[in-house]
């Protein structure tokens, strides 16, 4: 049950705060974001909102190797009118 709640926790944390890690694991892991996010979700002593965001910071960096046109997609789609 607790794993469940871990997952739903991971879909409701803000864009700006997934951004914001991404960012900050970039600079602790020489741009290496995917890796060092695992790599700081594999350590002890996280608390579960640490490993909500590590995990929703693991699910964006996925979707972006998938997909690299749309990371600001979003926003340009947003301006065109």
């Amino acid at each position: 049950m607790f794993g469940l709640m871990e997952w739903i926790g991971s879909k409701m944390v803000d864009e700006r705060a997934i951004r914001a890690e991404s960012f900050a694991l970039g600079g602790r892991h020489l741009g290496e974001v995917l890796t060092g996010a695992r790599v700081e979700l594999a350590a002890d002593g996280k608390t579960a909102a640490q490993r909500a965001l590590l995990t929703a910071v693991i699910r964006r960096q996925k979707r972006l190797e998938r997909h690299p046109k749309s990371a600001g997609s979003r926003k340009s789609a947003r301006g065109a009118s």
